[in-house]
């Protein structure tokens, strides 16, 4: 069985559905449903990877509270290996609550806790280095991770087998591809969605976008375009379109 390392933003969610406005003063609406998820692009995948029954390990950061606790619990629960994930004492865990409106549209209501703190000092080496896979998920909402310690990690991966993956989340920040653009060199799948791509390059073009960072060094660029699916081009100029159905 394949070992997949997924490292970076952990987040407990709280979904709300249907939420058309927020009541007044302190009344109350009635919903059809709260639900509570391991969420982020970190322990997301780690979700996901584990019901395609890899092998998990996640690296990240929770804090000393009980949204931690729940947070790992629900990991626990299927099946990830949650040993390597730094507790946080005095920083709450990473959360989100999601007014979830009839549309589908989720606006996140957020609080970047621990993983605003998480930083090379949490990364397990070894483990790294002996992974078969290596996600990093989250960049640009890690603070002291993005940038240098980002790209330390992805060399220990390279430094074993590891087969390295990373996504973005949108945050609009000041020198964003100067942050990121370092990383590329050390990854074989790098997969913003396409205004993440946007936001980074000042590009409207699809190739366009996709040659910015595969001339950075990425080997394969993974352009997730939501309902219109996904473009999937390599360093070889190969490319070819995925389509939702």
């Amino acid at each position: 069985m394949k070992t997949v390392v997924s490292m970076g933003v952990h987040i407990l969610d709280i979904l709300g559905r249907h939420v058309s406005e927020i009541p007044p003063g302190q009344n109350i609406a009635l919903l059809d449903e709260i639900r509570i998820t391991a969420a982020g692009t970190a322990a997301g995948t780690s979700v996901d990877m584990a019901k395609l029954g890899c092998k998990v390990i996640a690296v990240g950061a929770v804090g000393d509270d009980e949204m931690g606790n729940i947070l790992l619990g629900i990991m626990n629960r299927y099946g990830i290996d949650t040993s390597h994930m730094k507790r946080k004492k005095g920083t709450q865990t990473s959360g989100t609550m999601l007014p979830i409106r009839p549309n589908g549209e989720r606006p996140g209501l957020h609080v970047m806790g621990t993983n605003a703190i998480f930083s090379f000092e949490d990364v397990p080496q070894d483990l790294v280095r002996s992974a078969d896979f290596v996600h990093v998920g989250g960049f640009s909402l890690m603070p002291k991770f993005d940038g240098e310690d980002t790209v330390k990690t992805l060399k220990l991966a390279r430094e074993g087998k590891a087969i390295t993956t990373m996504d973005i989340l949108g945050i609009k920040q000041d020198k964003m591809a100067e942050k990121i653009l370092p990383a590329m060199p050390y990854l074989d799948y790098f997969m913003p969605n396409l205004e993440e791509a946007q936001m980074i390059t000042g590009l409207s073009d699809l190739d366009e976008l996709c040659d910015y960072f595969l001339e950075a060094g990425a080997k394969n660029v993974v352009l997730k375009m939501g309902e219109r699916g996904s473009l999937i081009k390599n360093q070889a100029g190969a490319s070819f379109e995925s389509s939702c159905i």
